[in-house]
């Protein structure tokens, strides 16, 4: 036994003459084959991730911790697979990295190479999803097995794109505000009272409304766009790209709206944003993020002991949370959303008011505020 402990120190010894290198952090470092293996002494190491089986929050949100990966395992080269929409977004974050690719998810056959690594939440278990944790926790645990996120990536990703201006119904350098009138869920509805008092409320203020969104977002959500008097403001739905929408937030006053794939994009930036939450907590779904001023308007347990089901309620057969838990009693279905915006929604614009006077001191910290009606 005394031998092979000498002659394994020995060997050890030996080992130190490495015979190959790996790139870590911009560094070379040696890598012993004897130890831990050949595939671990192999320069670059392709891995496929892909982003499928939520919505554009969802993905923003997961895109940290695929951000984690490309700049502190620099052995790997990422294949990042998306929708057509979000294909831009994914192009603008990851191609910067040195061997890291993007494509279409119809492209996973032709792109990811045999025998490569493959995360994904389609792929993984279904049990696996955000009803009661934060949507940045999650995409940890799709996509590197870390709880909880590092600190430093503990957050959203920030987004810089400048690109060239379209819209020229809409003065870049104008007083304006950013309202997000669609909705993927019956149960994430802005009513048409709440939502055009907002409107008039903004317009009162001095400011010119600007409503962006898309119908078509992905295989899997499609948004909706009740009746909403968007004639007072400049409407640019459907003519933004992803990429093109945060460009125009990062410019307002304020991004208000409940709980939607835009409001999470506006967190990539350090616009302020005024965040609506009902069928989740506040801390399932604020806005983690590095700058900026956030104010997350809910209900408080004691008023609406409701409010937030999505995030605690468990164990209910076949409930689809696009629809409120109520639906069937025409006196209970969506109180949480009429709670919110309850005399004349004036919580929304004692927001406004905040975002209009506190807003510029928080573009370079984080400032996040509850507001529990």
């Amino acid at each position: 036994m005394g031998s092979r402990i000498r002659d394994w120190f020995r060997d050890r010894r030996q080992s130190a003459k490495f015979d190959k290198l790996v790139n870590y952090k911009g560094r070379d470092v040696p890598m012993n084959p004897k130890i831990y293996g050949n595939n671990l002494s192999t320069v670059s190491i392709p891995h496929s991730f892909v982003l499928e089986g939520g919505g554009m929050g969802d993905y923003i949100n997961w895109c940290s911790a695929i951000k984690y990966i490309a700049e502190n395992y620099t052995h790997v080269d990422g294949r990042v697979f998306c929708s057509g929409l979000f294909l831009e977004v994914a192009e603008h974050l990851f191609e910067k990295y040195p061997g890291w690719k993007v494509a279409h998810r119809d492209e996973i056959n032709r792109v990811h190479e045999s025998g490569a690594g493959m995360c994904s939440p389609k792929r993984g278990s279904q049990l696996l999803n955000a009803c009661g944790s934060h949507l940045l926790d999650l995409g940890f645990h799709y996509y590197i097995c870390i709880n909880p996120p590092p600190k430093e990536y503990n957050k959203l990703v920030e987004i810089d794109f400048e690109g060239p201006w379209k819209w020229p119904e809409l003065n870049p350098k104008a007083n304006y505000c950013v309202f997000t009138p669609g909705s993927t869920t019956e149960a994430r509805e802005m009513p048409v009272h709440g939502f055009n008092e907002l409107v008039r409320y903004a317009i009162s203020k001095g400011l010119t409304p600007v409503f962006l969104g898309k119908a078509e977002l992905s295989e899997n959500y499609q948004a909706k766009f009740l009746n909403y008097n968007l004639n007072c403001g400049v409407d640019l739905r459907e003519r933004t790209t992803i990429l093109e929408a945060v460009q125009i937030m990062r410019g307002a006053k304020f991004v208000i709206g409940l709980d939607n794939g835009l409001l999470h994009m506006a967190g990539t930036t350090n616009v302020p944003v005024i965040f609506g939450h009902n069928i989740t907590s506040i801390e399932h779904r604020e806005l983690r993020r590095s700058k900026g001023l956030t104010i997350n308007i809910t209900a408080s347990e004691e008023t609406l002991p409701c409010i937030g089901c999505q995030s605690k309620v468990r164990f209910v057969s076949k409930h689809d949370f696009r629809f409120c838990l109520f639906k069937d009693n025409q006196d209970l279905n969506k109180r949480c959303i009429y709670h919110l915006f309850k005399n004349n929604s004036k919580p929304w614009k004692d927001a406004i008011d905040q975002c209009l006077v506190d807003g510029q001191q928080f573009m370079d910290i984080e400032k996040s505020i509850a507001v529990r009606i």
